[in-house]
């Protein structure tokens, strides 16, 4: 990234949410089609599937999950490795 990229990116994460996300909008909207990804109203749908999906499965009984005690364990592993 340029000196001057970065000078504008730290002037853009200074803006209020609202004025990053439409100039998010407008930069995704700039670039080649190739290189666009899914739009936010795309990534909201893909999410949204994605959550009824797991859902579906943890009701169903198809992934019982991980317990939370497990999680913790596993975080506390981690913490100690640093």
């Amino acid at each position: 990234m340029t000196l001057v990229a970065k000078k504008l990116a730290e002037q853009v994460l200074a803006l209020p949410e609202s004025d990053r996300e439409k100039l998010l909008r407008l930069l995704r909207d700039s670039l080649p089609a190739e290189t666009k990804t899914l739009s936010q109203e795309e990534w909201d749908e893909a999410w949204k599937k994605e959550l009824e999906k797991r859902i579906e499965e943890m009701e169903s009984g198809e992934d019982p999950g991980v317990p939370l005690e497990t999680i913790w364990e596993d975080l506390r592993k981690l913490d100690k490795k640093r």
